[in-house]
């Protein structure tokens, strides 16, 4: 996130509403949101009652291009 200058907010905005989730690797999700200049992917993992970000990236491509 530090990277990218992306705020808490704005990764929690893409969880709560996503564009689109994808499947990833190790039971691993992909939650994209459409930016103007692209797309953040957050991959996280789902437990129990919470869940785990694993990363978040800021991608030129979406998820049916990637």
């Amino acid at each position: 996130m530090r990277q990218w200058g992306l705020a808490t907010e704005t990764v929690t905005a893409v969880l709560e509403q996503p564009d689109q989730i994808t499947a990833g690797l190790f039971e691993r999700s992909h939650a994209w949101k459409r930016l103007s200049s692209g797309w953040i992917r957050v991959t996280y993992l789902q437990e129990s009652i919470d869940r785990v970000v694993i990363t978040v990236t800021v991608r030129r491509r979406g998820p049916e291009e990637a």
